[in-house]
This record gives structure tokens, C-alpha cells and sequence, in this order.
């Protein structure tokens, strides 16, 4: 009894299929995934010169703002890391059945056009 068989392509494949998920899933982590650290903000030097120039200069303004800007980098890096813990097993597991699909679908239309090339006996 002949069993199911796969031809070396469908093989190759699958091996394929089986070596990109860990590979996506370690890149997509790595590549989409949130900064190590807060951004510094980027108007604080300026904040503590201008203010530093004034005749009474007030530091806790820059400082509230700064406080500000930090939660603000608080909260926006949460979502990050929220977004970064859904994205690679997307990334690792739909990539998959659509380069099947494609695959199917080129050898198809490759297979019936050589059959319209074929002489008609």
C-alpha cells in the first residue's frame, strides 16, 4: 500500500516552514520591539539655559515639564511594549500559509500554461 508522499519541494518547504518560526519570532522581537530606555527630553538643556539667563530664573517650571514629558514617555512606552509582545507571533506564523498559498498558486499557473503549449494529439 501506497501511502501519501511528498516530492522533494514540499519537503524543502515544510523544512523552511518549521526554520522560519523561531527566525521570525526572534526577529520581529528584536526589530518591533520598544527602546531599551526613555527618550531624554530633548528640551531640557534648552529649558535650563534659557531659564538660567533670566534675572530670577525658575527651574521648577522646566522640572514640572520635564515630569510631564517623562509620564507622557511612560505611558507611550507601555503601549509599545504591549505592541511588541503581540507582533511576533504574527510575524512568525502568518507569513507561513500565505508563501504557501503563492507557491500553489505560481506552480498552478505555470503547469497550465505549459499545458496550453502542449500539441493537442
Amino acid at each position: 500500500m501506497r501511502g501519501f508522499r511528498l516530492n522533494g519541494w514540499q519537503r524543502l518547504g515544510i523544512i523552511l516552514s518549521v526554520v522560519w518560526i523561531p527566525i521570525g519570532f526572534v526577529w520581529a522581537s528584536k526589530h518591533f520591539g520598544p527602546p531599551d530606555q526613555l527618550l531624554e527630553w530633548p528640551f531640557a538643556k534648552f529649558c535650563y539655559e534659557q531659564q538660567g539667563k533670566q534675572p530670577t530664573p525658575n527651574y521648577a517650571r522646566c522640572d514640572a515639564d520635564a515630569q510631564k514629558w517623562y509620564s507622557d514617555q511612560f505611558e507611550l512606552r507601555q503601549i509599545e511594549i504591549a505592541d511588541a509582545e503581540r507582533l511576533p507571533p504574527w510575524f512568525a506564523f502568518v507569513p507561513i500559509p500565505i508563501v504557501w498559498l503563492l507557491v500553489f498558486l505560481i506552480v498552478w499557473i505555470v503547469r497550465w500554461v505549459r499545458r496550453g503549449f502542449q500539441a493537442v494529439s
